[in-house]
């Protein structure tokens, strides 16, 4: 989940940031993103300029396949969509508007639980390492 964040001489580019935070936390000795994957924004919406440290927190990233954060922002520009078209309906149609966006939105929360709990079984299994390494000293 890049953004349209141009870099300025001698910054990191936040496009990249996201990358290195995620790497790092991970253990990875470089950028290891697999062909296909992506380190993917839980929160994008804009936050950047708010809080930035926020934004680039580990707990705001997950790791999946591409074809899963495409199905990620599928789903969110239906919301989108669905949100943008409640104002023009009946009571009734926004009742079924509601239902199909909370189907959309439990698609989202469905894919981004199942790679949170890797990350942070991931993350785990590296403190405990970390851990038994203190142990040996």
């Amino acid at each position: 989940c890049g953004n349209s964040y141009e870099a300025k001489q001698g910054e990191v580019s936040f496009y990249y940031l996201h990358k290195i935070v995620f790497a790092s936390a991970m253990g990875w000795d470089r950028l290891d993103i697999a062909p296909n994957y992506h380190v993917h924004h839980l929160n994008h919406s804009g936050e950047i300029k708010e809080n930035p440290a926020a934004y680039n927190d580990i707990t705001n990233f997950i790791y999946l396949p591409r074809s899963e954060q495409q199905k990620i922002h599928y789903y969110e520009k239906k919301v989108r969509e669905l949100s943008a078209s409640l104002e023009f309906k009946t009571p009734e149609e926004r009742q079924l508007t509601w239902i199909e966006m909370n189907k959309y939105e439990h698609a989202i929360d469905q894919i981004e639980r199942k790679y949170i709990a890797i990350r942070n079984n991931r993350i785990k299994k590296l403190e405990n390492e970390a851990k038994m390494l203190d142990n040996l000293d």
